[in-house]
């Protein structure tokens, strides 16, 4: 809800993993509120999705998370370490980033 109806005025913004390194699409939706920097790392000016998939082409292809989340076979090492549905270490950064920015722009 907005803030001036009692809520938080959290806004929600979708980061497609495979926009940051990722095997697969994974859209990951994120609600965020009071940290504007955050929103700025994962938003564009006119608050559109930053990290959006262009779609599959012959540049970009995905894996599927079924598939990743089987894992390899026995005695078989990941190829990917950042396969199946884990948390992607790059959006970790930007949402630390956000917040870092934040919180520094309120001191």
């Amino acid at each position: 809800l907005p803030i001036q109806n009692g809520g938080d005025g959290a806004q929600r913004t979708t980061v497609d993993i495979c926009q940051l390194g990722g095997p697969s699409q994974k859209p990951t939706d994120l609600w965020v509120s009071q940290l504007p920097a955050v929103y700025e790392q994962l938003c564009t000016a006119d608050g559109s999705q930053k990290y959006k998939c262009p779609g599959i082409s012959p540049f970009h292809q995905h894996v599927s998370l079924r598939t990743a989340k089987r894992g390899p076979g026995p005695g078989q090492r990941p190829s990917d370490p950042y396969r199946g549905a884990r948390f992607h270490p790059l959006l970790a950064g930007l949402l630390a980033l956000g917040i870092n920015q934040s919180l520094r722009g309120r001191s």
